[in-house]
């Protein structure tokens, strides 16, 4: 028994080693497959032939072939296999469908009631893979998995959502088994913000990315790392949770009981509440004359008051800066990534990326910093939910690192 599963997960992993060569390279023939992939040419033919057989690939014709002898290419069939992705919080559903290429297909993006109950959510979830499964239609059976994106505290091998605060109630809820017994189909269970993680570093131009962190800004502050093309989750699936480190002594009050955290000081929530009280007290000159009366202040009135120069805002810009910079200096010194992608409009600011570059000149051993590269972008909740799908496609597809 035991040398059946290792011959069934050898043949796995050849698998799944050609499918990424010829995903990532423009022509491949079997002969290039050889080459790459460093297998026997009797086991890349075999491999291939099973590949054709399952209709993951198909022979493309040997259009653009270089000079000399014309090799057949081979290239990924697109409906091959789909996966369903899906991201939720308590503001927004998106669903999409993403065909064996990682293309979306379809999406399905519905904004939620507040003060939703956990089982009208629960409701609505299922609901929308239903119907993405509905509109594939006949190809249902080609689905080979459905990727949850979830906000909160999750346990990504139970696949159950632990605690999540932004709905009342929401605890000890086990998707992945209520989602498998309703749909049977099998499903990842895991974070958003790693959702999110997977569809960045799956983008054409990060394919030859290894080793990556992704940091978050929004109402909520993390990072996922990924380590040698894998989610590195830690033992308990906390790794990245940096929105909790303590950075002031006596800083604002966190949900999580403590004070001080990187989130209460720069997630959304706290820069409200600084503007609200900066105004109370006469500050945000220029901001003050822009917002409605007894308008609650939002993170794009911060964003459009540093835009306009408000000396206030520049300010709290500025100490934002430096105290996720601190954070990321000592993860970049740590982790000694290729690639950090900021997310969160406050990333996007003009001169945020200078700020945390100089800090990482300034500060970061050269030797973990020289070839880092820093972008950021809004992003947004289809894009985690596409992450989501592409958690799928990795699963049960991905290359395994030895």
């Amino acid at each position: 028994m035991t040398d059946s599963k290792n011959i069934q997960a050898r043949k796995k992993q050849y698998e799944n080693t050609l499918l990424h060569i010829i995903r990532t390279e423009t022509y491949t023939s079997r002969s290039s497959l050889k080459t790459a992939s460093g297998l026997s040419m009797e086991t890349v033919l075999s491999t291939v032939d099973r590949l054709l057989k399952e209709e993951l690939i198909y022979e493309s014709g040997v259009e653009n072939a270089p000079v000399g002898r014309k090799p057949t290419w081979l290239a990924i069939n697109p409906s091959g296999r789909y996966c369903i992705g899906i991201k939720f919080s308590s503001l927004v559903i998106c669903g999409a469908v993403l065909n064996f290429e990682g293309k979306v297909e379809t999406s399905i993006e519905k904004a939620l009631p507040t003060d939703i109950s956990p089982k009208d959510l629960l409701s609505l979830l299922f609901l929308t893979i239903r119907s993405l499964l509905d509109w594939l239609g006949e190809r249902q059976d080609r689905v080979c998995g459905i990727g949850i994106g979830c906000p909160g505290v999750v346990d990504r091998k139970s696949g159950v959502l632990i605690r999540y605060i932004g709905v009342k109630g929401m605890t000890n809820i086990p998707l992945k088994r209520m989602i498998e017994a309703e749909f049977g189909i099998e499903t990842t269970i895991d974070q958003s913000l790693k959702a999110a993680a997977v569809a960045y570093k799956n983008l054409p131009e990060n394919a030859n990315i290894k080793d990556m962190l992704y940091v978050l800004v929004k109402s909520g502050v993390g990072m996922t790392v990924i380590v040698n093309n894998e989610v590195f989750a830690g033992l308990s699936n906390a790794a990245g949770e940096i929105g909790h480190i303590r950075v002031r002594k006596e800083g604002k009050p966190c949900y999580c009981g403590k004070s001080g955290c990187l989130e209460s000081e720069i997630g959304y929530a706290g820069i409200a509440r600084k503007i609200s009280d900066g105004i109370a007290q006469g500050r945000y000159p220029l901001l003050r004359q822009t917002l409605p009366r007894d308008a609650a202040p939002t993170i794009k009135d911060f964003v459009a008051a540093v835009a306009m120069d408000d000396p206030d805002a520049h300010k709290d810009f500025r100490e934002i800066c430096n105290l996720l910079g601190e954070v990321i200096v000592n993860s970049i010194a740590t982790l000694n990534p290729q690639l950090v992608i900021f997310s969160g409009e406050l990333t996007v600011i003009p001169g945020f990326l200078d700020f945390m570059q100089h800090m990482i000149n300034d500060c970061c051993p050269i030797e973990a910093s020289r070839n880092v590269r820093l972008y950021s972008s809004v992003g947004g909740d289809l894009f985690d939910a596409t992450g989501a799908a592409m958690m799928v496609l990795h699963h049960n597809y991905g290359v395994r690192r030895r």
